[in-house]
């Protein structure tokens, strides 16, 4: 049950037991309200999100994962904790809704689901930890084939966070978390002293460069060639990291054109369409520091 008084009231429950002996209905009796909230409740998320167990003695304690909650003393990463363990046992139906990005599921939370989202910071920021603790439920939700150019693609879209960053000045935003359907990956600046939206989409092959291949979608195209502030960013993590953009006019020239009844939906194109660069990145400290997040390399490639 998502409900952020719960949650709260559920951290202070496992705090009391883990101070004093205290069993399950000498609990009830004692506390039918347990600071404003049913203890029934109280103990039914606890017992089925494993969160309690009973002692040798029969007391109530908290189990390495309640532990591991109570430990945490930072709000929004105990709430996060909390959250994924409830979405475990617990699956809402707007669940199903997450390929599509995470507004549409907000969208179809009831206010106390989404007061849950809200104080975890889970609904607006996108950080490499909040990308990674949605993408455990979004990329579960597709074919264990679609899983692998996920993983993949989100590992690109880590490295242009970062290169965008680097180049800017300031932090991009990751688009295709919270929509799905939009056409483009990231939304950065021109520079850092021009701050016209870039609209940048993103493609990454685990292939060295001159056998790398990219698919484009038709509403890909379509979103891309109606803005000349648009840009594919492609990144080859073979052996090494290799990194080009595209623009409007070299991509334009590639595109197929529908004839009589047919009408195209996706193309491929090689990456060695243009030339590779070498990890762009030399050594920045904005780059040093947060490349800790591409460490986990088996997670994502």
């Amino acid at each position: 049950m998502l409900n952020i008084g719960i949650l709260y009231r559920t951290n202070d429950f496992l705090s009391f037991i883990n101070n004093i002996n205290i069993n399950e209905e000498e609990f009830h009796k004692s506390f039918q309200i347990f600071k404003s909230i049913k203890s029934i409740y109280i103990i039914d998320v606890s017992i089925k999100c494993k969160w309690i167990y009973t002692n040798s003695e029969g007391y109530m304690k908290p189990s390495d994962k309640g532990k591991k909650i109570l430990d945490n003393k930072n709000d929004v990463l105990r709430l996060r904790l909390q959250i994924k363990d409830i979405l475990k046992y617990y699956i809402p139906p707007w669940l199903t809704l997450i390929k599509r990005g995470r507004k549409e599921l907000a969208r179809n939370m009831t206010p106390n689901e989404k007061q849950c989202f809200i104080n975890a910071n889970l609904l607006e920021e996108s950080d490499f930890d909040t990308i990674k603790w949605w993408d455990e439920f979004i990329i579960s939700a597709y074919e264990q084939e679609e899983q692998k150019n996920l993983k993949v693609g989100r590992y690109g879209e880590f490295l242009s966070l970062i290169y965008e960053e680097i180049r800017t000045g300031q932090k991009p935003k990751l688009i295709s978390l919270d929509v799905n359907y939009a056409g483009y990956d990231i939304l950065s600046q021109i520079s850092k002293d021009d701050k016209t939206p870039l609209y940048i989409e993103v493609k990454c092959s685990k292939s060295p460069w001159n056998k790398a291949k990219f698919y484009l979608t038709r509403n890909e195209w379509e979103v891309f060639s109606m803005n000349q502030n648009s840009r594919i960013q492609l990144w080859s993590v073979n052996q090494e990291i290799n990194f080009n953009t595209i623009n409007r006019d070299q991509l334009q020239i590639n595109i197929p054109f529908d004839s009589g009844k047919g009408k195209w939906e996706n193309v491929q194109i090689p990456f060695n369409l243009v030339d590779s660069l070498k990890n762009p990145f030399n050594n920045n400290p904005l780059w040093i520091k947060k490349s800790k997040y591409l460490n986990l390399i088996d997670i994502y490639v």
